[in-house]
């Protein structure tokens, strides 16, 4: 039995692989972050060896002017004390050739400049507010003094000037320009080795291990996982691990899915078990139900007979009583001949009117057995034709005569026709109908007769019934009462079958839900308006010739 838990947990797995590719790989992630972190720290350690390199260089410029100093320092002290301006040019003019050297001053013993020669901070300085740019901007000079004394054969010195020397970044920076180059060159190098060793480290270590595992893990069959094995995931523990897991991952999935089949295979033994039970309580609740149903239809019927009984007392009481005058007229008497000369004329002229009570009262008679006997049947099937009016009266006649209750004996009803109007309906089932509304409507009112007794308040009972065309090819009936309504909140139950708000033993709940299925089978409609405590109107809309839909 395949597991279907078991196979959206693989697909499942597959799927956030495949969603993987469209992401960065993790070499290229790992690769980027130590790149990124090496070039901050290279550029780092650049920046300060160039200072390094700029310290020393300034080192370096200040013991060679040291030098300089100290090699001309007599010659040019000499020069100064003969005044020999032609001798003191041509040194500050050697001394200014030297590399190291910007620019020469030399002072005398009074502040005034004797010679001036090359860059120096009173002519070409520009001072500069930013500390960085001041520090290493090429106009940036600095000088070194060397004070002139001349010795006076043993009774001291004299001090006759002081010389000026200037150098500056200018020079500094020429020299390291050369030096950043290499550096930089050196750095860029090392970027690449570096790059170069990581790519096939980690292709080899980490990528070509993980694209091993994904291919595998794409080829597992969701209906039957087995463990994966990678040659590379030996040599490396992560791996090794994420391996390890997904194949113990892949042993408890298999031992789920055969718990899980176990289940499912009792718990569908089960199922079966109790899906055997549940039609068996459907079969007995159908009977059930139609046995309720066939016991509403004979209350109905038993209704309608007894009513049928009484509406049959009355004519056939006037047919009797006819006969029995008829008799009277005509002087019959047991084993003898009519003599028609024993008979005046005052009972011939009394003899038709006493045959026609005679013939009303058998018609009568004929009419209630004729609609008895349609409604009678339990099954019909094609529609047949009825006079709706006859038909609707002699329900509403049998359900009034047949209650024994207030709302029957007291209740004004009414009958409005447009005109006698042939139906083709099924008489049975619309009789069943009819009878199901008259008696709810008798019941609404007795309920209200006996709430308005409580409070003594006057109350006339009516039932209104209104039979007229609705339409070419339809027919409206109308039953309107004035009994106490129905209450809003539950209006939309009353079609519901087993709902009633009748007292247990009074109803079954069945009575509209029954009328409702017939309307449906007549392909009619049916609408229920009601104010509580005010009336009830069923408007029921048939076609007059039912006959066409079937």
């Amino acid at each position: 039995m395949p597991l279907k838990p078991q196979k959206h947990i693989i697909i499942y797995i597959m799927e956030k692989i495949e969603e993987n590719n469209s992401r960065i790989s993790i070499s290229f992630e790992v690769i980027r972050y130590i790149t990124l972190y090496y070039f901050s720290i290279a550029v780092l350690l650049t920046i300060i060896q160039i200072i390094m390199e700029y310290n020393d260089i300034r080192q370096n410029i200040s013991s060679s002017i040291q030098e300089i100093t100290s090699s001309f320092n007599e010659s040019l002290t000499n020069s100064l004390w003969e005044f020999n301006d032609t001798q003191t040019h041509t040194i500050l003019t050697g001394i200014l050739e030297s590399p190291s050297v910007m620019g020469v001053r030399l002072v005398g013993i009074d502040g005034r400049t004797i010679v001036q020669l090359g860059q120096t901070i009173e002519e070409n300085y520009k001072p500069i507010d930013n500390i960085f740019l001041k520090y290493v901007s090429p106009q940036r000079l600095f000088s070194f003094e060397k004070v002139l004394s001349k010795n006076l054969n043993g009774s001291g010195q004299e001090v006759i000037g002081s010389l000026y020397i200037y150098s500056g970044n200018k020079i500094i920076l020429d020299q390291l320009s050369r030096i950043i180059f290499y550096i930089l060159i050196n750095s860029i190098l090392k970027t690449i080795s570096l790059w170069t060793i990581l790519m096939l480290f980690f292709n080899r270590r980490i990528k070509r291990p993980l694209n091993s595992l994904v291919s595998r893990i794409k080829t597992i069959n969701p209906q039957n996982p087995e463990s994966i094995d990678i040659k590379e995931a030996k040599n490396t523990e992560e791996i090794y691990q994420i391996v390890t897991s997904f194949n113990n991952l892949i042993r408890e999935l298999k031992n789920y899915k055969e718990v899980l089949e176990a289940i499912i295979e009792n718990k569908t033994e089960l199922l079966k078990e109790k899906n055997i039970e549940v039609r068996t309580l459907i079969n007995k609740l159908e009977n059930a139900q139609g046995q309720i149903i066939n016991q509403e239809k004979l209350n109905s019927l038993g209704l309608v007979s007894a009513g049928i009984a009484h509406e049959l007392k009355n004519p056939l009481n006037i047919s009797k009583n006819s006969s029995l005058i008829l008799k009277e007229i005509l002087n019959i008497e047991a084993d003898k001949q009519i003599n028609i000369k024993d008979i005046t004329q005052e009972q011939l002229n009394r003899a038709p009117d006493v045959l026609k009570m005679l013939l009303e009262s058998n018609a009568r008679m004929e009419s209630i057995i004729k609609n008895m006997l349609l409604q009678s049947r339990t099954e019909y099937t094609k529609p047949t034709e009825v006079n709706l009016a006859s038909f609707v009266t002699m329900n509403l006649r049998a359900v009034q005569k047949s209650l024994k209750t207030k709302a029957s004996s007291s209740t004004k009803t009414t009958i409005h026709i447009d005109e006698d109007i042939i139906i083709k309906v099924f008489p049975n089932e619309l009789g069943r109908l009819l009878v199901n509304l008259y008696e709810n409507s008798f019941y609404a009112i007795e309920e209200k007769i006996l709430k308005l007794t409580e409070s003594n308040q006057e109350y006339t009972p009516e039932l209104i019934t209104t039979i007229k065309r609705y339409g070419s090819n339809k027919v409206l009936l109308i039953i309107h009462d004035n009994g106490i309504g129905i209450p809003q909140e539950i209006r939309q139950k009353i079609l519901e079958p087993f709902f009633t708000t009748k007292p247990t033993g009074l109803g079954t709940g069945l009575g509209l839900y029954l009328s409702y299925e017939i309307v449906k089978k007549h392909y009619g409609d049916i609408v229920i308006n009601s104010e509580e405590n005010i009336y009830t109107e069923f408007q029921i809309t048939l076609p007059l010739d039912l006959e066409k839909y079937y």
